[in-house]
């Protein structure tokens, strides 16, 4: 009945598999398992907000404002971290100005 279902609902191929691996030769490339390998429906971690948590940390310099590791801040509650992110924001802006002028005073300066 499971096999029905997820034939049916396209979770896995079970007649397409059975062609392919009639068609192997090689021992080595039968894949028996491969009805439990990860379908891309029940892929969480795309859509999880890992990904882009890691682009706002790299971004923001909230370790770097913080001294905290990436590991350290996920122990945090997300309402702390989201503020410590903001803050990081805020104080990122303020140095940019500083960093440019030094850094047009030292390329002029050479």
């Amino acid at each position: 009945m499971r096999q029905a279902y997820q034939q049916t609902f396209g979770i896995f191929d079970y007649i397409g598999q059975a062609q392919i691996e009639s068609t192997r030769t090689d021992p080595s490339q039968s894949r028996p398992f491969a009805s439990m390998e990860l379908h891309p429906g029940e892929d969480t971690y795309s859509v999880s907000g890992t990904l882009e948590f890691l682009r706002v940390f790299a971004r923001s310099g909230v370790g770097k404002y913080f001294n905290l590791s990436l590991t350290e801040i996920l122990d945090y509650p997300h309402h702390i971290v989201r503020e410590m992110v903001k803050i990081s924001e805020e104080m990122r802006k303020k140095e940019e100005p500083v960093v440019e002028a030094v850094e047009k005073a030292l390329s002029e300066g050479t």
